[in-house]
């Protein structure tokens, strides 16, 4: 990613390490569309690929994913160069990439409602960001002709409703009393989700831990469990902690319980819902339960502890 880490051509992707959570995985077509309707942000590709490519799929934690094609019967991680494109969470992405845009050795490419360019020293990747959104697009081709050929066939995989605005730290309303994440007491807990609009979903009481509350304005709302070292402030609250989504949406039940038949979903058994996590993402588990219109999404830093949250019905309603 040019703008956050320095240029460098996504031939491959970043070995998966403490930053990753797995490895490459083959995915479908299907399976993408289903993951990017689970997720808070888009996968941009290239579109639908002949039926003799495969895609792979690699995501970390950070946000980033990678999608490369592939020529079927291509091993999944093979360090061969080959078309990819990446998404990158970045504010104001537009912005940002019209002021790299104008740097030294940089060559404006045309893009529909964006910029884009490439850099004379890096040729083979070319950077795309749309009006608008909060994400980077990286196209990689060993042909650096290729590269320039897929910008105008760069799109999101969406399903409706999935926002392109980063959710961590959504705009607040100025009356809004308690603005961006901040921790709360378990009667606060409940005071808030008794005015929500929609259900807030936890994992139940947990000692030492401090609660952290953000609620957006999209009815999106997050509660992290802040490690805490003997009922002092949590200790590094940047880094990555167990929490629990709860996004609205009409029907998730449907869309999840469809989510988890696809290729590299593993579905979990749930008690009046359906649950999975995917093989590119182990460490995020989606749940959904009949009647409910709220998305519950459970994410620790150790899948095992994510999965395990959820297996032993741990998913439930702050009340």
């Amino acid at each position: 990613m040019l703008l956050l880490a320095g240029a460098g051509a996504a031939a491959t992707p970043p070995a998966p390490s403490a930053a990753a959570p797995s490895a490459a995985a083959f995915a479908s077509s299907a399976g993408l569309k289903a993951l990017s309707g689970t997720l808070a942000q888009p996968i941009y590709w290239a579109g639908s690929a002949p039926a003799a490519t495969v895609y792979e799929l690699t995501r970390l934690k950070n946000g980033s994913i990678y999608i490369r094609y592939l020529p079927r019967g291509t091993a999944a991680g093979s360090g061969s160069p080959y078309l990819t494109i990446g998404t990158y969470p970045l504010r104001d992405a537009f912005g940002a990439t019209t002021v790299t845009a104008r740097a030294k050795n940089a060559v404006r490419v045309p893009v529909t409602n964006g910029v884009a360019f490439y850099s004379s020293l890096r040729p083979n990747s070319v950077y795309i960001a749309f009006r608008g959104t909060d994400y980077q697009v990286e196209i990689y081709d060993p042909s650096q002709a290729k590269a320039l050929a897929t910008v105008g066939r760069i799109t999101a995989v969406r399903t409706a409703g999935i926002p392109l605005r980063l959710p961590a730290a959504p705009p607040a309303p100025a009356a809004a009393p308690t603005p961006g994440p901040h921790a709360v007491t378990r009667a606060e807990l409940t005071a808030a989700a008794a005015a929500a609009p929609a259900p807030i979903y936890w994992l139940g009481a947990k000692a030492n831990v401090t609660y952290e509350l953000t609620q957006a304005t999209n009815g999106r709302v997050w509660l992290r469990y802040l490690a805490t070292d003997g009922g002092k402030a949590a200790a590094d609250p940047a880094r990555p902690h167990l929490t629990v989504g709860s996004y609205r949406q009409s029907n998730p039940y449907a869309t999840t319980l469809s989510a988890a038949t696809k290729a590299g979903a593993t579905p979990i058994p749930v008690k009046g819902g359906a649950a999975f996590y995917s093989s590119a993402s182990p460490g995020n588990v989606y749940v959904a339960f009949k009647g409910i219109d709220v998305l519950v999404e459970v994410f620790d830093p150790d899948p095992a502890v994510a999965q395990a949250a959820v297996r032993a019905g741990l998913v439930q309603r702050v009340r």
